[in-house]
């Protein structure tokens, strides 16, 4: 995440995002270990875990919430 955030050829982000890459990173690491650890498996859904996938689908929902009210 900190290489894709940091590299400005890949994703054009402002300096201000680069600065708090590692902000972003160490947030992002500290949800998913404690939202792991609240959403264990269950008897019903005994399959099911939380993974890095679900973050990041949970980042992009919330981007592209930010960029919808920012454009309004």
């Amino acid at each position: 995440l900190s290489q894709h955030l940091a590299a400005p050829h890949q994703a054009p982000f402002t300096q201000a995002v680069q600065r708090y890459v590692s902000q972003v990173v160490d947030g992002a690491l500290a949800v998913h270990q404690r939202v792991a650890a609240a959403f264990l498996p269950t008897a019903i859904k005994f399959h099911y875990v939380f993974n890095l996938r679900d973050l990041s689908n949970i980042f992009q929902l919330t981007a592209k919430v930010i960029i919808h009210f920012e454009g309004l």
